[in-house]
């Protein structure tokens, strides 16, 4: 359900590394009440993004607003409505102990919340005293976790969470995002690379290659719309099916497309029947757009 107003906008943002690396022009709106996916290859920018929207960087063009201020208006204020989980937690360099780490966060969050605290602990297994040296990196990441989730925040930058979890701490993860957004005037920007996570979480998915956003979908669009298709006989042209991606195989043959609706009525038409139909990888989306994007770069 849409909303009509954003939690986060970065508006013509540019940020420069010399020569090795630009992020942007960006422009993104993340609507609030939505939970919106970054999907990107290693190196495409997501990590920038997320320390931008947190102001540990600031853009040398363009404007980040989130609640529809910026920094200069009130950086304490705005950073009391977020939960950041980093891509690199460092914790453990900060503190002794898990409690430690509470009590200084728990000054500086007006929503903090002693009694979600206490239960994150215990759902993820850890103690007011756990040490913090020491820590395996999913250890680590669960901390994370619970101090942004106990922070009660409105919006919930999270970079790529489930690095180092475990497959029960994952589903935990999944789980805890989706009680975080049962509660009113919630959102999550969520950069990862586990499809299971954008599947059962995300809203929106946006891609991100290079620095730049190369499309942007609602999550249903995805999984209705690019699909494998199997069937027993080609049509007549395949590569004119509407959507068209790539073909392989010898009979059954695999079809890809990102028309799927438009592509097996094509097929019906002609009396070929569809014997099966997945919906195609994220990895998969991403490579075809980068290809479309390179393509479109080489005619240019």
């Amino acid at each position: 359900m849409r909303t009509g107003s954003e939690a986060v906008i970065l508006q013509s943002v540019e940020k420069h590394y010399g020569d090795e690396f630009a992020f942007g022009p960006m422009e993104l709106a993340v609507e609030e009440g939505m939970v919106t996916a970054i999907v990107g290859p290693n190196g495409s920018g997501k990590s920038t993004m997320f320390r931008l929207l947190m102001n540990l960087l600031q853009p040398d063009e363009g404007e980040v607003r989130i609640f529809g201020s910026t920094y200069s208006e009130g950086e304490t204020a705005i950073k009391g409505r977020i939960g950041y989980v980093p891509e690199l937690s460092d914790y453990d360099m900060a503190a002794r102990r898990v409690g430690d780490i509470a009590a200084f966060l728990s000054l500086w969050y007006p929503h903090w919340s002693e009694a979600e605290y206490k239960r994150l602990l215990d759902a993820f297994g850890l103690k007011d005293s756990s040490k913090l040296k020491g820590m395996s990196k999913g250890t680590l990441r669960k901390v994370d976790l619970i101090m942004a989730l106990a922070a009660q925040p409105h919006l919930l930058l999270l970079d790529e969470p489930s690095s180092g979890l475990d497959p029960l701490a994952s589903g935990q993860l999944i789980d805890e995002v989706k009680r975080f957004m049962d509660q009113e005037g919630r959102t999550v920007l969520l950069a990862t690379h586990i499809q299971e996570e954008v599947w059962k979480l995300a809203d929106y998915v946006a891609f991100l290659y290079e620095g730049r956003l190369i499309g942007t979908y609602e999550k249903d669009e995805l999984k209705d719309g690019w699909k494998a298709v199997w069937i027993e006989r080609l049509p007549e042209r395949p590569e004119e099916l509407p959507g068209f991606i790539g073909l392989e195989g010898e009979g059954p043959y695999r079809i890809a497309t990102r028309d799927y609706a438009s592509a097996a009525s094509r097929l019906k038409e002609e009396g070929i029947r569809i014997l099966q139909t997945e919906a195609l990888e994220l990895n998969a989306i991403l490579a075809q757009l980068i290809r479309e994007r390179r393509n479109a770069a080489r005619k240019s």
